[in-house]
């Protein structure tokens, strides 16, 4: 068959007519190879080929389910013209693709597909977190799909290779899931572990921001919980199993930080931290469980806490959770924007039919925006309802009571659409069975500020309402202690407080009460009723009370009635006591400026406002107080009521017309002056306060309001422990002062007395002191002994002074104050000086001593005397002596001597010494004086000496005993000199030595001689020395030499002859005058060396038999003979035994004796040899008999030690070799026959003899 196709061209032929055409068969492209189907990984590389004959080009198509399309070079094909087309990173997506190529040639084919391949293997992770922190229970398991199974896994960093890892703690882990095609999947997962929180054995949580580290158990501060959020989370989901109770609450300690609610508490929301819900997140209190701040996070009690002042303690609770609140004013102005994402409340108390009763204390919580409309669903033990239009800050509400401690904290800058900016608490009883409902916030060092209502209670709104099914009553009670509400502004009723209990039920009571003690509020503002405050009662019974401690309302302000404090019981009483406390520049734009105080129209029900020690000034309203009807009662009892104005600045009033009893008070309008009242008229603030101006409303000096209150109506604790409102004393002075503050410094009278100096016998005096109020003065004298003051009748009733005795005494000039002035004293002193005496010597007198080497002496008091008429009268005064000491005019003995008596030693003694002083100011003296001489004693000292053959001459010094004032021998006249028996004395005795030749004209001197005593002489060094010798024989000796004459010498251990080492001592006899003595020394005698000689023959035949040895020592001692190889020979007795072939030493030995040392070891070599004739200087012994007798064990050669080189073969009669043995010894390479039968041996012994290799051949025999 042909294939149509062209003509081919033939060679061109130059003979035209020869070309001829003829039709040749096409050679069409044939496929001999197809692409197989091809498995890869995703990212994998393959290759798909084909094969063809008579292809000249090829083309790669690829069909992606729409059809085969040419492919092109490019990512991820390359060979798309060649044969082989490849793919590189395949992707998941070219799963399915098939792959064909088109060849061409004259023709063209195309191959059949190959599908690719790519398995995408996935994998889903199902995980259960670890159960508890720091646990290793979690699991995970892998769900592979896409691949090509069976599936591995490989967990990593832990888990294992099954499909479930278990026994993974917290952490990231990643699986690898590997297909039968080994393509992997690799997908990561995050093992998450709860907060495991349990409280420490105090049931005390410990919560902080900033903790390092720790298990976040909460036990401690170590493992603090980072979150308060979690911690109340926890003790949500754990209130009902019995960890704690109300006697024995949960308390969580918390550091200082912000914190922020994390968790919704609404119903069906299950805590859910979704951003979703976020404005609805608070942190939810929990019943039994108690918060405190400001930790710095090592302390273990709250009492160890720095609670700073103003309530900053930094541990904040924050609804602003983008922190850019932007606060601006304070009070009417108050502007707080950039809260519209800020949560609902801080903090949420409710439940639904229980008491709540809630510490807080330590914290600042601020920027809640309680701005919605709106109720959300709690579920605590009944489901219970939170309107998200109140409490911003706090946000309490139940059926039953509600008792709020919120101490040490700072509740500021929050907002509420409707009730209560920074707190709001309402309790109410909907139900027959609702217990009574109570409202109680009580505020203890806790500051609420700058918080924001739409509605009532800019800071604090409380609540209590008990409706028609309810019988029980009602109460609200906001009380303060040393707190304060600040900058709050409402913009209905009472701007910084508003309570309010209401009971619709006949037999209910409602009653409303405020309570401050050492507490302000301040500044704060309502559109309408009670700027500052606001307490409202209503329902069929109510009553509303105010009491007001040591506390301020200053500067609040309100659009309607009440500026300050707004009272309003509606169906009852209304009391408002107020002590020590001050309202002041409050304004109302209507009546009640300081105090509006409202009860029923036409009743008889007490509406009374009583100030006790209180001050009203400087608010303004068109009154100051109003009243509003019922039975309408003002009581002051030491107060003021001054300086309050209309807003033209004049005069306000008060209001309402009620009784008025007014006691040791001034109030503004009132003129009387009964019962101890101030007449106000004309009296203004600035008369009365210190700066008006700078909202001081302390007293001012003078103001007539200080001192004129009555102690008895002061009803404090204690007048004279009290403070007033300044925390100053309540009483200064003896008499209270109007007012809540006490003037601490009342006018001073300045008393002038100059001090005053008078001599003993002056006549009397005026004392001439002066005060500046020109008031009279007293006199008093401390010790009227010295002076006494009197009135003088008879000169109009002058003070007079008269002396009584020297001395100083305190004088006191005193005004007893009164009008203003305090009292005054003023102490001064009179000095009476003593009169002036002269004492002399009485010339008559002898003063003598005997002779002491100085010139003093003493006087006797009866040798003085006065001079004539110095003493007054009868006084009893007599002279004497501080010290006796007189001075003569030279130290030396003799008569008439002059005697001096220093005027500072005379003194004055009797009952009237005191009164004078003696004038001398230059000594005594008189020439009435006498000196003695006194005894010395001049004794010679002994002297002790050793003999040293001189004669003695002089003495050894001299004792001198009664020398007087440190004088010596230098005062004495001659020269010193001895005689006695001692002089010229040589020889051991005692001998007198007698002094002489000294005078003296102060001393009487007496001799007393001492004695020599001459000692025998020590021993002069004398040689006696150690000496060594060498044995010989011989005695030997020690000689001691360089003894004097007269010594002699005897020795013990001397004259030894044999060696050793002896101790020789000399026994010296000093004679008369030396001592004895004696010395050791060595004497030593050496051992004496000693030498061998040892003559023996070099070789010996092997029948020597018995050789006599030449041996000997040069000490002539015994030698002792011993041989190495006993086989093949032996020695006794001096004599050498011959045993067979061989090479023996022999040693010469001589261990010394007593006198030798041990000679140095002669060793001679002698050779065993074998006759001259025999073929080789050795024997082979014939017989073997190992029978284990020790005869004949082994073959024995003779001499084979000398040779070895050598070998000995063994044969049996059959020639047969029983042993080969090489180096043969006749020790350990030895021949036994022990494995041989008995019979007759042959042997070759070959050893080289001289370099020359010799044989032997020979037999033996075995027997046993």
């Amino acid at each position: 068959m042909f294939y149509m196709g062209s003509l081919k061209a033939l060679p061109m032929v130059e003979d035209v007519a020869s070309i001829s055409y003829v039709s040749v068969p096409l050679a069409l492209p044939v496929i001999t190879g197809n692409p197989p189907n091809r498995t890869i990984c995703v990212d994998g590389n393959t290759t798909f080929s084909v094969a063809a004959t008579d292809a000249t080009g090829y083309q790669w198509q690829v069909d992606e389910g729409r059809g085969f399309t040419d492919i092109t070079n490019g990512a991820p094909y390359s060979g798309a013209t060649t044969t082989t087309l490849t793919i590189t990173g395949a992707t998941a997506s070219m799963n399915g693709f098939t792959y064909r190529c088109v060849v061409s040639g004259d023709g063209s084919a195309i191959s059949n597909a190959g599908t690719l391949n790519v398995p995408n293997i996935s994998s889903t992770i199902s995980q259960t977190n670890v159960s508890c922190f720091g646990g290793n229970t979690g699991s995970a398991t892998a769900s592979a799909t896409g691949g090509i199974a069976p599936y591995t896994y490989l967990w990593a960093p832990s888990g294992g290779t099954a499909a479930t890892a278990t026994g993974l703690s917290a952490g990231t882990y990643t699986v690898t899931v590997t297909d039968a095609n080994g393509c992997t999947a690799k997908q990561s997962f995050t093992i998450m572990q709860p907060i495991c929180i349990a409280p420490d054995v105090n049931k005390i949580l410990y919560v902080n921001k900033h903790v390092n580290g720790g298990n976040g158990s909460g036990d401690s501060w170590a493992n603090a919980i980072p979150e308060l959020a979690d911690a109340l989370k926890w003790a949500h989901s754990n209130k009902e199993n019995g960890l704690w109770s109300e006697t024995d609450p949960l308390k969580i300690y918390v550091a200082k930080g912000t914190y922020k609610p994390m968790y919704t508490p609404e119903d069906g929301k299950d805590f859910s931290a979704d951003a979703q819900y976020a404005r609805d997140r608070t942190f939810l209190m929990v019943k039994d469980v108690e918060l405190y701040g400001g930790f710095i996070g090592n302390e273990a009690l709250p009492e160890q806490r720095v609670i700073p002042t103003g309530g900053l303690t930094s541990t904040i609770l924050t609804g602003d959770f983008n922190d850019d609140d932007a606060i601006t004013g304070s009070g009417k102005t108050l502007d707080i924007r950039n809260n519209s994402e800020n949560a609902h409340h801080v903090v949420t108390v409710v439940n639904a039919e229980e008491d709540i009763n809630v510490i807080i204390d330590g914290f600042e919580v601020k920027g809640g925006n309680a701005d919605q409309s709106s109720e959300m669903f709690v579920k605590t033990d009944a489901f219970a309802s939170v309107w998200r239009g109140n409490g911003g800050g706090i946000y309490l509400a139940t059926y039953g009571k509600i008792t709020l401690h919120l101490k040490n904290s700072r509740i500021s800058r929050n907002a509420s659409a409707e009730f209560g900016g920074g707190i709001y608490s309402a309790s109410n009883a909907p139900f027959f069975s609702s217990p009574a409902p109570s409202s109680s916030i009580l505020l203890d060092n806790t500051h609420v500020h700058d918080n924001y209502s739409g509605d009532n209670g800019g800071g604090v709104y409380s609540y209590s309402y008990s409706n028609t099914m309810n019988t029980n009553s009602s109460s609200s009670i906001v009380k303060l202690e040393n707190s304060s509400i600040k900058g709050n502004y409402s913009s209905r009723f009472g701007g910084g407080v508003f309570s309010y209990a209401n009971t619709a039920s006949a037999s209910g009571e409602s009653s409303s009460k405020l309570i401050l003690n050492n507490s302000q509020i301040l500044e704060n503002a309502a559109t309408n009723n009670g700027g500052g405050m606001m307490s409202n009662a209503a329902g069929k019974t109510t009553v509303t009370d105010l009491v007001m401690n040591s506390s301020r309302i200053h500067r609040n302000s309100s659009d309607a009635d009440g500026g300050g404090i707004y009272m309003k019981s509606d169906k009852g009483g209304s009391t408002t006591s107020i002590h020590n406390s001050a309202l002041t520049e409050n304004t109302a734009k209507n009546t009640g400026a300081a105090i509006y105080s409202g009860s029923v129209p036409f009743s008889s029900y007490d509406n009374t406002i009583a100030l006790n020690n209180s001050t009203l000034a400087g608010n303004i309203g068109t009154s100051f107080i109003s009243f509003s009807q019922g039975k309408r009662t003002l009581v002051t009892n030491n107060s003021l009521v001054l300086g309050n104005t209309k807003a033209d600045n004049s005069s306000s009033s008060l209001a309402g017309s009620p009784t008025k009893i007014l006691k040791y008070s001034l109030v503004q309008g009132e003129s009387s002056t009964a019962d101890g009242n101030i007449n106000a008229a004309g009296i203004t603030a600035q008369q009365i306060f210190a700066d008006v101006t700078n909202h001081d409303y302390s007293l001012k000096l003078g103001a007539v309001a200080i001192g004129t209150g009555d102690n008895d109506l002061y009803n404090g604790a204690d007048i004279t422990r009290d403070k007033d409102l300044a925390g100053n004393p309540r009483l200064v002075g003896s008499k209270i002062d109007m007012g809540a503050y006490e003037f601490q410094q009342e006018v001073t009278q300045l008393i002038t007395a100059s001090a005053l100096t008078k001599t003993y016998g002056d006549a009397v005096f005026e004392p001439g002191a002066t005060v500046d109020s020109g008031r009279p003065l007293t006199y008093s004298s401390a010790d009227d002994n010295i002076a006494a003051v009197y009135q003088d009748a008879a000169d109009g009733n002058k003070w007079k002074i008269t002396i009584k005795k020297v001395g100083t005494v305190t004088l006191t000039a005193r005004q007893e104050g009164g009008h203003g002035y305090l009292p005054a004293t003023k102490d001064f002193t009179m000095v009476i000086s003593p009169k002036a005496v002269t004492v002399s010597i009485v010339p008559t007198a002898v003063i003598n001593k005997d002779y002491d080497g100085n010139t003093q002496g003493s006087i006797l008091p009866a040798q003085l005397a006065f001079a004539v008429g110095d003493i007054i009268g009868s006084d009893d005064v007599q002279i004497g002596l501080i010290s006796s000491v007189v001075s003569y005019g030279t130290k030396d003995a003799g008569t008439g001597k002059t005697v001096a008596l220093a005027a500072g030693n005379l003194t004055l003694n009797g009952n009237n010494a005191e009164n004078y002083q003696i004038s001398n100011t230059v000594e005594l003296t008189a020439n009435v004086g006498v000196i003695e001489r006194v005894a010395l004693s001049i004794t010679a000292k002994d002297e002790n000496k050793n003999y040293d053959a001189m004669a003695y001459t002089g003495g050894n010094g001299v004792v001198y005993a009664g020398f007087v004032n440190n004088e010596d021998e230098s005062i004495l006249s001659g020269t010193l000199g001895y005689e006695g028996s001692s002089q010229g004395a040589i020889d051991v005795g005692v001998y007198a030595i007698e002094p002489q030749g000294l005078t003296s004209g102060n001393y009487g001197i007496s001799y007393k001689p001492g004695k020599l005593t001459i000692e025998k002489a020590v021993l002069p060094a004398f040689t006696f020395a150690d000496a060594t010798y060498t044995y010989d024989g011989t005695s030997k000796a020690l000689v001691a030499t360089g003894l004097p004459t007269e010594a002699k010498v005897t020795y013990v251990g001397n004259n030894q002859t044999n060696a050793g080492e002896y101790s020789v001592t000399a026994m010296i006899d000093g004679g008369n005058n030396y001592m004895d003595g004696l010395q050791t020394a060595r004497l030593i005698i050496k051992k004496a060396k000693q030498t061998i000689s040892f003559t023996a023959p070099e070789t010996l035949g092997r029948d020597a038999g018995t050789v006599a040895l030449d041996v000997r020592t040069d000490a002539g001692l015994l030698v002792s003979l011993s041989v190495d190889d006993p086989s093949v020979a032996t020695v006794s007795d001096m004599e050498l035994h011959v045993h067979r072939l061989g090479t023996v030493k022999i040693t010469a030995t001589q261990a010394g004796d007593a006198n030798h040392e041990a000679a140095k070891a002669v060793t001679v070599t002698v050779r065993v040899v074998a006759d001259a004739g025999a073929k080789l200087p050795i024997v082979v012994h014939q017989a073997l008999s190992p029978n284990g007798d020790g005869i004949n064990e082994f073959l024995m050669i003779e001499g084979i030690q000398d040779f070895p080189e050598n070998k000995v073969t063994i044969f049996d009669k059959n020639g047969s070799v029983q042993a080969e043995i090489i180096g043969y010894n006749n020790r350990d390479r030895v021949f036994t026959g022990k494995e041989s039968r008995e019979g007759t041996y042959y042997y070759y012994l070959d050893l080289k003899d001289n370099g020359v290799w010799k044989r032997e051949k020979g037999y033996f025999v075995i027997r046993r």
